[in-house]
């Protein structure tokens, strides 16, 4: 467990077996707990970490290296796949010998090289590519989404409710409204796409219940 006060270093000459290490991070100020193996080719076995972020809003999408290795067949993933830090998700991604946290995908495989024809130079009459490859879209974290799926669901709710009341007053208007008790249920399915970023199922089951009674106020 590094986690404590201060920011804390790890190293040791090799590694081996399965084991679970407990790190802090500072997402937004790019510092963190660190495992650093110096041992050539000494880092084996199966390791899992467990991220604590400070808390603070990243305001840039930094990567930070949490294990460096000096080679070997480590394998190093976070608990529980990925970590929420804010309103995006991070991934624990290997390049070379390190282990850093990447927001978004974890996606940092880098674009080939544009191939040009030989009677063109470049950035004055070789084609452009019409198609790049756009850079990958952050995830959201779970809380991010969860927030965004309540914000439509209490529309959603609202939208429900009010199609019964319109219809209710509809029928008051028409002169079908009769003095007693009344009851009406109703119940709809909505359905975001990710078109916004979240996917979401909404089914909304409802109850309306009423007593009138015409009073004259001629």
């Amino acid at each position: 467990d590094l986690t404590g006060g201060t920011f804390n270093t790890l190293t040791v000459g090799s590694l081996s077996g399965n084991g679970t290490f407990y790190m802090a991070t500072d997402v937004d100020a790019s510092d963190n707990d660190k495992l650093v193996v110096t041992g050539v080719d000494a880092a084996s076995g199966d390791h899992l970490i467990h991220v604590r972020n400070t808390g603070a809003e990243p305001t840039t999408p930094n990567h930070l290296i949490l294990v460096e290795t000096n080679g070997g067949d480590a394998n190093f993933s976070a608990y529980g796949g990925t970590v929420d830090i804010g309103v995006y998700s991070y991934e624990l991604a290997r390049i070379g010998d390190t282990w850093r946290l990447i927001g978004g995908d974890g996606s940092v495989t880098p674009l080939p090289e544009p191939e040009f024809p030989d009677d063109c130079t470049p950035g004055v009459d070789c084609p452009v590519d019409p198609d790049p490859d756009p850079e990958p879209r952050p995830e959201l974290s779970k809380s991010a989404q969860t927030v965004i799926g309540l914000h439509a669901a209490s529309a959603n709710v609202w939208y429900a409710e009010t199609g019964s009341l319109r219809q209710r007053m509809g029928d008051i208007r028409q002169g079908k409204g009769e003095n007693g008790l009344w009851g009406r249920t109703y119940g709809r399915g909505f359905k975001g796409n990710g078109a916004s970023g979240v996917d979401f199922d909404q089914n909304i089951w409802g109850l309306q219940a009423g007593a009138e009674r015409e009073v004259n106020l001629g």
